[in-house]
C-alpha cells in the first residue's frame, strides 16, 4: 500500500512539474510572437530616468566587451572648454619656467662677475706687496680650477657612457 501511495506521488509531482513546464512554455511562446521595439521599452522607463538608463546600459556594454584597463570616466566629461582652459595653463606654466631660468641666468652672471671682480682685487692687492705670495696663491686657484674641471669632465663621461 505504501508503494502505491508513492508511486501516486511521484506521478503527481511528474505531472504538476509537465504542466508548469508547459505554461512556461506557453508563456514564452507569447513573448517572442510579440515583437517589442526599443522604443516601446524605454517608453516605459520614466523620462527622468531615462537617460540615466542608458548611459549606464551603454557604460555596461562597453565595459563588458573592452578589453584591458577602464579608461577614467572624467575623460568622457572633458569638452572643448576644459581643453582650452587646460592649454592655457600649460601655456603659463611654460612661461613662467622660461622666466625662472631667464632670472637663474642673471644671478648666475652676476655671482660670477662678483667672484672674479674679488679675484682680481686680490691679485692687484698682493701684486704690490708680496709678489711671492701672489704666486702661491695663483697655484692654489689654478689646482682649485683644474680640480673642478677635472670632476667636470668625469661626471660627464661617467653620464654619456
Amino acid at each position: 500500500m505504501n508503494e502505491e501511495n508513492s508511486n501516486d506521488a511521484e506521478n503527481e509531482n511528474t505531472e504538476e512539474h509537465h504542466n508548469e513546464e508547459k505554461e512556461a512554455n506557453d508563456h514564452r511562446d507569447e513573448l517572442s510572437s510579440e515583437i517589442v521595439s526599443q522604443d516601446d521599452l524605454l517608453s516605459l522607463i520614466p523620462a527622468e530616468e531615462r537617460k540615466d538608463f542608458v548611459t549606464r546600459a551603454v557604460s555596461f556594454f562597453t565595459s563588458t566587451f573592452s578589453i584591458g584597463p577602464q579608461p577614467n570616466p572624467l575623460i568622457s566629461k572633458f569638452n572643448d572648454q576644459h581643453i582650452t582652459k587646460m592649454l592655457d595653463q600649460i601655456q603659463s606654466d611654460s612661461i613662467r619656467s622660461y622666466e625662472s631660468r631667464k632670472s637663474e641666468r642673471r644671478y648666475n652672471v652676476f655671482y660670477f662677475s662678483a667672484v672674479l671682480g674679488a679675484l682680481l682685487l686680490v691679485l692687484i692687492h698682493f701684486q704690490s706687496r708680496d709678489p711671492e705670495l701672489l704666486n702661491t696663491i695663483l697655484q692654489i686657484l689654478l689646482g682649485f680650477v683644474g680640480g673642478f674641471g677635472a670632476g667636470y669632465g668625469y661626471k660627464s663621461l661617467r653620464r654619456d657612457s
